[in-house]
């Protein structure tokens, strides 16, 4: 149901099938869960909160966040964000390659209502290079200061220092994103 990006799943039908005996947290042969699948083409929060209330559990797919943050071509929003949180997704899991789900909504240049969101969420900001770093280090994103604040109040560091060295201030200079270069210099 969820493997096809064309199609626009409901909570409807994921509780019709749920309730025709499908499993909320059955694995594929590539080792996903239906919460996986549906990260991976974000699809609503009410199917989120639909799994979730089925009894899927995120914490068995640790990098569901990174999951839905990952593809470039979705707009996530803060009720995605919390209706997995809600199931048990980790905001501070690490996937494979070393990255939080902050890291990769940062290098998606996401809204500022999921970086809050997550923030909300106990989200640490802190790890360096800092998704601060990371959201202001991509040219082909207009960055605004509601992510920049969102940022600084899920502790990321106006001094860390990235693999190059740089502050964040340098990186925005760098890239052109003057209203986070404001907002880097008057907090």
């Amino acid at each position: 149901l969820f493997a096809n990006p064309n199609y626009d799943v409901d909570a409807g039908q994921v509780n019709a099938l749920l309730s025709s005996g499908a499993s909320v947290n059955s694995v594929d042969a590539r080792g996903r869960s239906p919460l996986d699948v549906a990260a991976i083409q974000a699809h609503s929060a009410d199917v989120f909160y639909a799994l979730a209330g089925a009894g899927a559990d995120a914490s068995r797919s640790p990098a569901v966040l990174q999951l839905l943050f990952a593809n470039p071509n979705y707009d996530v929003d803060a009720g995605q964000v919390n209706a997995l949180l809600s199931s048990g997704a980790s905001v501070n899991s690490i996937d494979a390659r070393g990255r939080s789900p902050l890291d990769v909504a940062a290098a998606g240049a996401h809204s500022a209502d999921v970086f809050s969101a997550m923030a909300r969420s106990g989200a640490d900001a802190t790890r360096s290079p800092s998704a601060l770093h990371q959201l202001l280090d991509n040219p082909n994103y207009d960055v605004d200061a509601g992510q920049v604040n969102a940022l600084l109040s899920a502790g990321a560091s106006l001094t860390a220092l990235d693999h190059r060295g740089r502050t964040p201030l340098d990186v925005a200079v760098s890239r052109g994103h003057s209203h986070a270069v404001v907002q880097l210099v008057t907090p």
